[in-house]
């Protein structure tokens, strides 16, 4: 099989075409990444220990007016400190179900004014994924002092006390 063809077509690098599946609504690929050494989160060390294996489906763009459906070969692996991790992909966030080029293809077509329906139908994905794409990032704390100029309050024949 043409793994390196497909995966350039698909713009993934460093990964091996298993099987590439034309059904009937969906074009299911089987890939999986090459076997490397990983980086525990938790203490930072180098392992090669392989846990066990994982199958994910993650949706990507469209070929021919038909869905890709990846099908994720993942490892988790071992390390000496006893925690247990995924390796990285650098295609997918983490905790996603897509990977990133159909995000941007979502955003890119959004672009265009056109319903967050009709971009859904497009992609593959229901409109609240859609919506969520389009968001805009959420602030990462809050500030540590709030200014409340006005407030409810028994304050006679007024409505607001002023402090």
């Amino acid at each position: 099989m043409h793994s390196n063809s497909i995966s350039k077509l698909l713009n993934l690098t460093e990964v091996i075409v298993k099987k590439v599946e034309h059904k009937n609504t969906v074009v299911d690929i089987s890939i999986e990444t090459k076997l490397s050494n990983q980086i525990c989160p938790a203490c930072g060390q180098q392992t090669s220990k392989i846990h066990d294996y994982r199958t994910q489906k993650i949706k990507h763009t469209t070929i021919g007016h038909k869905p890709i459906v990846l099908t994720v070969r993942k490892r988790r692996y071992y390390c000496a400190c006893v925690k247990r991790f995924y390796e990285h992909y650098y295609f997918l966030s983490r905790y996603m179900r897509c990977t990133r080029d159909l995000m941007k293809h979502i955003c890119h077509e959004l672009r265009k004014q056109i319903s967050f329906a009709s971009v859904a139908k497009d992609a593959s994905v229901s409109v609240k994924t859609t919506i969520r794409y389009f968001s805009y990032p959420k602030p990462l704390k809050l500030p540590e002092v709030l200014c409340i100029d006005e407030f409810r309050g028994n304050a006679g024949s007024e409505n607001f006390n002023v402090s």
